[in-house]
């Protein structure tokens, strides 16, 4: 990875105000109509330690959805920096068109990473939304932001047209986040509830959740022990780096 492309990239990435809207003001805006929904319809909130952890599954999947669809963000540079006149300077670098991609996936995925863990910082102050365990939800938020980017990119090596490749990447977000059963459920025999916990967003909910539930129920002295959650955090793992190897594969062996 290049530090100066990176560092190109993440400086680009922040002065975008539609960016920010989309990854900043949408979610939040996502967050609060969950909230708000929950608290309205439950009977009664399920307060714990001054928590509502209802609010938090509720709300999850509306991150980890926001998660996976920035690889619009490598769309875009990819279409405008390397599948335009301008990649005749970029390349005629040095560097190579491996750690331009790679160090530009990297910065949106940290400008998009601060974006959602400011929505978490904010749900948590404004409305008790309990997040569990920081150490397990951000990490897992970077790691599916990086899948993101990395569908992202092989989406770019498919279609060519910029318009046609975002709308492609938001489609199979809400497709991973519906089979995942984010907002309704999907009932297909057999492979089903496979599909539901081990799809990126679903397996991304089940780790935070578990952790999370872990906590509670431990708390409340409900049960003890050791929780699933590496399990999930695993599949996370090899999709990404499975996702990660494939770009690999495709930037060096197919031209733009």
């Amino acid at each position: 990875m290049s530090w100066t492309v990176f560092k190109h990239y993440l400086k680009r990435a922040s002065r975008d105000p539609l960016g920010m809207f989309i990854f900043l003001v949408f979610p939040l805006v996502l967050v609060t109509i969950f909230v708000l929904i929950n608290q309205n319809e439950a009977q009664q909130v399920f307060w714990v330690d001054g928590f509502d952890p209802v609010a938090m599954i509720n709300t999850l999947a509306n991150i980890f959805l926001f998660a996976l669809i920035g690889g619009t963000y490598s769309i875009d540079y990819i279409f405008s920096d390397f599948k335009s006149d301008r990649h005749f300077r970029l390349f005629s670098t040095p560097m190579s068109r491996t750690k331009f991609i790679f160090s530009m996936a990297v910065a949106s995925s940290v400008i998009i990473l601060v974006q959602l863990s400011v929505v978490l910082v904010v749900s948590y102050v404004a409305f008790n939304v309990y997040w569990g365990n920081w150490f397990i939800v951000v990490p897992t938020m970077f790691i599916v932001i990086l899948m993101g980017q990395f569908i992202g990119i092989i989406v770019s090596y498919f279609i060519k047209k910029k318009g046609t490749a975002e709308a492609v990447m938001v489609g199979i977000s809400w497709g991973v986040g519906i089979l995942s059963g984010m907002l309704i459920n999907v009932e297909i025999p057999v492979i089903g509830n496979f599909i539901a916990n081990y799809f990126p967003i679903g397996a991304a909910i089940n780790l935070s959740n578990l952790t999370s539930i872990f906590e509670f129920q431990t708390f409340l002295g409900i049960t003890s022990g050791s929780s699933p959650a590496p399990v999930y955090a695993l599949v996370l793992l090899g999709t990404t780096i499975a996702l990660g190897v494939i770009s690999f594969i495709f930037i060096k062996r197919k031209p733009l």
